[in-house]
């Protein structure tokens, strides 16, 4: 063999490598592992819901009410006059507690309800007729309207209808309600008879029937169009 053979690397002979490891790039110590690292996991889940506060309550009050009547229960049985009377007299307090939660939360759910949106009761043919731009047919018109608003905002018109009436009324009719419906403790169907009779009586019937000798056909109006509006004039007017 010569020389220059002897010079040739053998490719499977082991080869040291002077490496210096100080001078090598290092790769990046890991940190403290954040939350954050592993938001990808939860990219579909959706938000935690926030806590309500009054909800919370209820919920502690509940649990307060329930084991206090597996006490009394308990009491009972073992016949611990005592302890039941102690419980007995603990239990409506509880549970009014828990009633006024109850009321707070169903009405922070319900929508709020202003006086613009109550409907004016101002009704055609009646004396109420110019306290609006948009008078009824009749008070039962009215009243369906009325019914329809105070629903729709989850009022229970039972109980509210009277603060809400007082909204539908003119400043210059105020003095009927005060008179008629005010502080009378009347039912929402009482008071519906109320406003029918005062505001669905002769007067509407009058005031159609004068117009009805009034009325003039206009001068874009064909024969049709002012027959069929003279005869709904007179079905008004009864």
């Amino acid at each position: 063999m010569t020389d220059n053979n002897q010079n040739e690397l053998d490719p499977f002979e082991e080869m040291e490598m002077d490496i210096d490891l100080d001078e090598q790039p290092r790769a990046p110590t890991p940190g403290l592992i954040e939350e954050d690292d592993f938001a990808y996991l939860h990219e579909d889940e959706e938000p935690p819901k926030p806590t309500d506060p009054t909800v919370d309550a209820y919920l502690v009050y509940k649990d307060k009410y329930d084991d206090l009547v597996k006490e009394l229960l308990v009491a009972v049985r073992e016949d611990n006059k005592k302890r039941e009377m102690a419980i007995r007299k603990e239990l409506p307090g509880i549970k009014d507690i828990m009633n006024l939660l109850k009321k707070s939360r169903d009405t922070e759910d319900r929508p709020r309800l202003y006086k613009k949106d109550i409907p004016q009761l101002s009704i055609k043919g009646h004396a109420s007729e110019p306290f609006s731009d948009r008078p009824f047919e009749s008070a039962k018109h009215f009243i369906r309207e009325f019914e329809l608003v105070l629903s729709s905002a989850k009022v229970n018109i039972e109980e509210e209808w009277e603060y809400w009436i007082q909204c539908a009324i003119h400043y210059q009719q105020l003095a009927w309600f005060t008179e008629n419906l005010r502080n009378k403790n009347f039912t929402w169907l009482e008071a519906q008879k109320k406003i029918i009779n005062a505001y669905d009586q002769m007067e509407p019937r009058l005031f159609a029937g004068m117009n009805l000798l009034k009325t003039k056909m206009s001068h874009n109006e064909t024969v049709q169009d002012f027959r069929i509006r003279f005869q709904k004039m007179v079905t008004d007017a009864g």
